[in-house]
């Protein structure tokens, strides 16, 4: 009832938060909230945060994200993705070619797939922030192998050497503070 309402009454919406509405309590609500999302393709900025989304999310998601080419912002954080969700939805972001800002920040990556989310970012050209919060920007460093002498610069230079080395456009990266 909800999205009909929406989509009522706001056929060209173009932001959608959606926080803190415990997405994940049953199956059928998750895969509901999924197939109708995609009705909304116009979307510039969707807000997912701390809805447990877990695996199961990932999923779903990973289905309808390749139809959201116009998304600007995707906030996941806080959903319990962890590394397997991470990496189902790795796939999806390379259809994201606009998207400027992603927070995935406090979803239980490990450094391997904290590595291969950085490793999917890299061709997405127009991504100026990304919020990965907690982590190191050593682990990221070190994961890469970029240089081995990681220990010895500062998180400023670890920053430039991660643009030199394909992340660009980037501005801002975030890590092991707390969400912007």
């Amino acid at each position: 009832a909800f999205f009909d309402l929406l989509e009522l009454t706001c056929p060209r919406l173009i932001s959608l938060d959606c926080d803190d509405n415990r997405l994940s309590e049953t199956s059928a609500k998750l895969e509901a909230f999924t197939q109708r999302l995609v009705r909304f393709n116009g979307l510039k900025h969707l807000r997912l945060c701390n809805n447990g989304l877990g695996q199961e999310g990932a999923r779903g998601l990973a289905q309808v994200l390749p139809h959201f080419s116009r998304l600007l912002t995707l906030d996941l954080s806080r959903n319990s993705l962890g590394d397997h969700g991470v990496c189902t939805l790795v796939p999806s972001f390379a259809s994201l070619t606009t998207l400027t800002t992603l927070k995935i920040s406090h979803n239980g990556l490990s450094d391997d797939g904290l590595c291969d989310l950085v490793d999917a970012l890299v061709p997405l050209s127009s991504l100026e922030l990304l919020v990965i919060a907690p982590c190191s920007l050593r682990q990221i460093w070190q994961r890469l192998r970029l240089d081995s002498k990681a220990e010895n610069y500062s998180d400023m230079k670890i920053l430039q050497t991660l643009r030199d080395s394909g992340f660009k456009p980037l501005r801002t990266l975030v890590v092991n503070s707390q969400e912007p």
